[in-house]
């Protein structure tokens, strides 16, 4: 199946490149989970201390969290697309900074996440309420049609939507549509490869789940896995644009 084949060249573009992708993204993730930790953590700790304080607190930490993973992330993101589709490699641990392509990065993934999310919102709130009936009996089972008819849809639109997104990272912006217009035709591949991707995800979080009383090895599980899920996520959007915009072979 072509998706497989999408899901696991993704797989190997990391595991085949194991020591580039640790110099592109060491750094800069490691930067986010430091931060990560102990913004959230000290927040977090001030829990038995409710008041307007704590409260300010915690949403200062959770707002200054998200501003380094955004960076950090668009940082490893434009590092990995243009080493992969271009070449180029990092000189040490820190990767080059590409500001500018890193902003034309986040403008498009703004626009393209908007759409995804108004769209997961509105056709969600209609299959949460035809099925509200099935929650009341199994929550679980509950989850799972919410997964394969809510999730699954939407992150194989996001792929489609985003196969070009690797392009603002190489300053060869295409039109906004442009990767939907190059999918056209490959939907079902698109949605066997969201399968994969939304199940392989889902085990990885039901592992950490299980680590869940053993909270550092949970801690240390959730950081590892957060770099995997990532990495391949990147790498997704590189092989899209790489198989459907550029030609390239699946090998």
């Amino acid at each position: 199946m072509k998706g497989q084949q999408l899901f696991m060249h993704s797989v190997r573009q990391v595991t085949g490149n194991l020591e580039d992708a640790l110099k592109i993204s060491a750094v800069p993730y490691a930067i986010q989970a430091v931060v990560s930790v102990l913004l959230m953590g000290g927040a977090a700790s001030m829990g038995g201390n409710p008041g307007n304080g704590a409260m300010a607190g915690f949403g200062l930490g959770a707002l200054v969290a998200l501003v380094v993973a955004v960076v950090t992330g668009l940082w490893i993101a434009v590092a990995w697309h243009r080493f992969v589709l271009l070449g180029e490699r990092a000189q040490g641990f820190i990767p080059a900074w590409q500001g500018d392509r890193m902003l034309a990065y986040f403008l498009r993934s703004l626009a393209y996440g908007l759409i995804a999310v108004v769209l997961a919102v509105i056709w969600g709130a209609i299959v949460g309420m035809a099925l509200g009936w099935v929650a009341m009996g199994s929550i679980v089972v509950f989850m799972i049609l919410i997964a394969v008819l809510v999730q699954l849809p939407v992150v194989a639109l996001a792929f489609r939507l985003t196969s070009t997104l690797p392009a603002s990272a190489l300053g060869t912006e295409r039109d906004f549509m442009a990767g939907w217009k190059a999918t056209e035709g490959h939907t079902a591949d698109i949605i066997v490869l969201a399968a994969f991707a939304v199940g392989a995800n889902l085990v990885l979080g039901l592992i950490g789940y299980a680590l869940g009383s053993l909270w550092i090895l949970a801690l240390a599980w959730q950081i590892v896995v957060g770099w995997l899920v990532m990495m391949v996520g990147v790498s997704i959007l590189t092989t899209l644009y790489g198989h459907y915009v550029e030609g390239r072979p699946l090998v």
